[in-house]
């Protein structure tokens, strides 16, 4: 089975949205950690304790924040589009593996294939971004050549 944009779209959202269910978990968790938090004779224990509980529910409420932007970024991807230079949404087969171009991800397994999902923001993305079918491109002194673009 030759792997597809659908594909990895597919997983990738299933990832971020299995992180996405993890947060809001430990954030509700947190949340009701908060909340029945009794106020002790040790005043400023009490407050160091809520203090803390708040710090870790904004760091909580900030991973969300990003899965929920990453996942708004794989569902721009037109999975139909196919173009001959690499640009956002490209899934790219190469002498050195499959990459897609969508989010700062790194490498995942779809079925048995592995894939390797970054940015464009990233080095390697804007060492791809513009390159053709048949272009060599060279990053941190290693070359990659584009055998197709989808």
């Amino acid at each position: 089975m030759e792997l597809t944009k659908l594909d990895i779209i597919n997983h990738l959202l299933q990832v971020l949205d299995s992180r996405i269910a993890e947060i809001k978990t430990a954030l509700a968790s947190a949340k009701e950690a908060r909340d029945t938090e009794s106020k002790s004779s040790a005043g400023d224990k009490y407050e160091t304790g809520r203090a803390m509980v708040q710090i870790e529910l904004n760091n909580l409420e900030q991973q969300l924040q990003n899965q929920v932007e990453l996942k708004t970024e794989v569902l721009r991807v037109n999975p139909e589009l196919t173009t001959e230079k690499v640009g956002f949404g490209s899934l790219i087969s190469s002498t050195n593996g499959t990459y897609f171009i969508a989010i700062g991800l790194g490498k995942i397994v779809v079925g048995n294939e592995t894939v390797y999902v970054v940015s464009l923001a990233s080095p390697l993305g804007k060492a791809l971004k513009g390159a053709q079918k048949g272009e060599t491109i060279s990053i941190n002194g290693n070359s990659i050549k584009i055998n197709n673009v989808f």
